[in-house]
């Protein structure tokens, strides 16, 4: 009598490579999910239209910095009027930085004795811009996350060799193959 064992032999249960619980073909449709979701972001965030919106506090700043800025450089004109004696602004000795910045002052009714309130008050709110239809993140989310993730959950092995979306692909042709009779004996009688 012989005293080894023998143990039984059982096919692989797996026959090809998983990573993560997808196959290479798996992982091919999970690819194509993710540069269809990439493809569509893009071509939505093209969809722009122009909205009003209100100007945020560090916007009215810079804004303001602008405007004083501007305010400053007629003040330094009248004070070289003053101390040349003239009133004619093409001799006095300006930089094009400051003759752009006193045709701005001018074209938006800045004058050199404003105080800091008149100043403000000529700063508008809100502004005109074009937007994205839809906004960034919620646009990602539906176009490229939840594809992304239906993909991985359709395509991963539940069961051995078994996916979510070959599970619903026979459920949906057993329901296709299943028929409806009616057991009531006036249809049967009529011959239907």
């Amino acid at each position: 009598m012989n005293d080894e064992m023998t143990m039984p032999v059982f096919k692989p249960m797996r026959k090809r490579r998983m990573l993560l619980g997808l196959g290479l073909k798996e992982w091919m449709r999970v690819a194509f999910a993710l540069i269809v979701g990439v493809a569509l972001a893009f071509s939505l965030g093209n969809w722009k239209h122009e909205v009003e919106v209100a100007l945020t506090a560090t916007e009215l700043q810079e804004v303001y910095g602008h405007y004083s800025l501007y305010q400053n450089a007629l003040q330094k004109v009248e004070q070289m009027k003053s101390a040349s004696g003239t009133s004619d602004m093409a001799a006095l000795d300006l930089t094009a930085d400051e003759r752009t910045q006193i045709a701005e002052a001018h074209a938006l009714g800045i004058t050199s004795g404003m105080d800091r309130d008149e100043l403000t008050e000529l700063i508008p709110k809100s502004e005109r811009r074009t937007m994205p239809v839809i906004p960034d993140i919620p646009r990602w989310m539906a176009c490229l996350g939840i594809p992304l993730v239906l993909a991985v959950l359709l395509n991963v092995e539940v069961s051995h060799n078994t996916t979510l979306s070959k599970e619903a692909a026979r459920v949906a042709s057993h329901m296709r193959s299943q028929r409806v009779y009616s057991s009531k004996p006036r249809t049967y009688m009529k011959g239907a």
